[in-house]
């Protein structure tokens, strides 16, 4: 294993946010100025644009003109922010999130983030990566993969599962590997709240190897900053980078009025004044993580009277710092 640093962001949601180029240009930025050796997103960064979806998936252009999921034509952001992205020179591996299929299937989303599978494995600087696909739902006659916005009106006890063809998967890549493990995914594998049901399936099998082969496991969706250990493993819940959901009923308007009819989503949101992302450092002894503080903008979660059992973790405007020794096991909570 050598040390090594990378860039780690979710959920930037650019279909929802006014400024999300102006964000991913600060994040692009910073894994510039920080050398990062490669950066990740955890997903929900952004649906295929138009032009794409016209060559790769044109079922998905009914989809968005009849649902508008989310704010649509924002096209020119879109290629903004790859092109951000792009123009670091930095690798990108990204992970598949929910909202990212609300127009398209997954085999569009991969080709549109240059995945090679909706899971898969990669290694950099001797450390394997195993990139979960958590995007099904539960149906009368099995597990559909989400896509083209099928997910929208199921209840949450249907969705986020991961099938026992992927677990075995990630039970052979454990066993077969040489290299110690970071796993990857969207929706978290240990929260109790917005994690993967079924979790104990995942668990039995990483009990088998321990901390010493799986470092730690990320995750994004949650739009909260946790860390929890399950059998001595962390399972750290990375922040937006743009915003914590409010939903429905607790609209607050921190905006013009004129932009938020441009961005419908945006008044159910409390947008960080600031992107969020980590600067991840693994070392010899441990896993250095710097985050990144900001505030609300306008009234908190909390001031709106959200409850606190709404969400995995109290939301904060914020990544904390946090140190992972490899030397000792956390106590499970």
């Amino acid at each position: 294993m050598q040390e090594t640093s990378f860039l780690v962001m979710t959920d930037l949601h650019a279909d929802v946010m006014p400024d999300g180029v102006a964000r991913a240009k600060i994040i692009a930025d910073a894994a510039v100025e920080q050398k990062v050796d490669f950066m990740i997103q955890l997903g929900d960064m952004q649906y295929p644009d138009q032009t794409f979806l016209e060559k790769h998936c044109p079922e998905g252009l009914p989809v968005m003109r009849e649902k508008r999921p989310w704010a649509v034509g924002r096209d020119d952001e879109k290629f903004a922010i790859r092109t951000l992205l792009s123009q670091t020179g930095i690798p990108l591996h990204s992970v598949v999130g929910n909202h990212d299929l609300h127009v398209c299937d997954k085999a569009t989303l991969c080709r549109y983030w240059n995945l090679p599978a909706a899971y898969y494995a990669f290694v950099e600087h001797g450390i394997r990566f195993l990139v979960l696909d958590t995007n099904y739902i539960r149906m009368d006659n099995g597990l559909q993969d989400i896509a083209c916005g099928n997910s929208s009106g199921k209840g949450d006890a249907r969705l986020r599962f991961l099938p026992d063809a992927q677990i075995r998967w990630l039970d052979d890549q454990l066993k077969a590997s040489a290299e110690p493990c970071i796993l990857l995914s969207h929706a978290s594998l240990a929260d109790p709240l917005s994690g993967i049901h079924e979790q104990e399936k995942v668990h039995a099998v990483l009990q088998k190897y321990g901390h010493e082969k799986v470092w730690l496991a990320m995750n994004g969706h949650g739009h909260v900053d946790g860390l929890r250990t399950v059998n001595g493993i962390p399972f750290w819940d990375v922040n937006s980078a743009s915003y914590h959901s409010t939903g429905k009923r607790y609209p607050c308007i921190r905006y013009s009025r004129k932009l938020c009819e441009a961005y419908q989503k945006l008044p159910f949101t409390a947008p960080y004044a600031a992107p969020l992302y980590a600067i991840v450092h693994i070392r010899k002894d441990g896993i250095c993580i710097q985050g990144r503080q900001s505030a609300f903008v306008g009234p908190s979660p909390q001031a709106l009277g959200v409850p606190e059992d709404e969400n995995d973790y109290p939301p904060t405007a914020g990544i904390a710092d946090r140190w992972l020794p490899f030397h000792t096991a956390s106590e499970d909570v």
